[in-house]
């Protein structure tokens, strides 16, 4: 069972605007298990990382180092900040690049991929991603204009609406891309299986 989970709600200034309106709490889980047969679940992955953006965004007070006190949250310190704007092309310039090293790793083209699955975080990044890809809007499942930004919930929801959409058949290649604060992204190509 791999689960995501988000509950950011908790840290919440409810006066900001940029983070009450983004940001959303929710789960997704999958069952997931050893494929029986060659072809069939993860292809390939990558992670990658940007440290520069560590002091971005986050919650700043609350643990060891800046324990709460009166001080911390008469200051909003203990909720959720964005300290610093992220450049919003970053998604844009490397979620093309990662998956065009995944695909060259395993054998395909980016005509190949059935659907991408995107951190649900802004559909302009998106776009600009399947822009550069060549690739139509259409193999971009999107669950943000419904749910909000889940986190870590997002693509495990996004790949269950899938799912559930009867979207995802037997064999498709799926890409998975991925982004958090700090920055971290991750990639990964799986072929799709109901198999049990």
């Amino acid at each position: 069972l791999v689960v995501g989970a988000y509950g950011m709600s908790k840290y919440f200034d409810w006066a900001d605007h940029k983070v009450t309106s983004v940001f959303a709490d929710g789960a997704g889980a999958a069952v997931v298990s050893r494929a029986t047969r060659a072809g069939v679940g993860i292809l390939a992955s990558e992670l990658y990382t940007e440290g520069q953006y560590h002091d971005y965004m986050g919650v700043y007070a609350g643990g060891t180092a800046f324990p709460i006190n009166d001080k911390n949250v008469s200051e909003g310190l203990h909720l959720l900040k964005f300290a610093k704007r992220i450049p919003p092309e970053t998604n844009g310039e490397h979620w093309p690049r990662l998956t065009n090293l995944i695909l060259d790793r395993i054998g395909k083209t980016v005509s190949d991929v059935d659907h991408f699955f995107f951190t649900q975080i802004n559909i302009g990044s998106i776009e600009e991603t399947m822009k550069k890809l060549g690739q139509p809007m259409s193999k971009a499942h999107n669950i943000m204009d419904r749910f909000g930004y889940t986190g870590s919930a997002c693509i495990p929801m996004a790949l269950a609406d899938a799912a559930r959409s009867h979207k995802l058949r037997e064999g498709d290649l799926v890409m998975i891309l991925g982004s958090g604060g700090g920055m971290s992204m991750a990639a990964l190509a799986l072929r799709w299986s109901y198999d049990t």
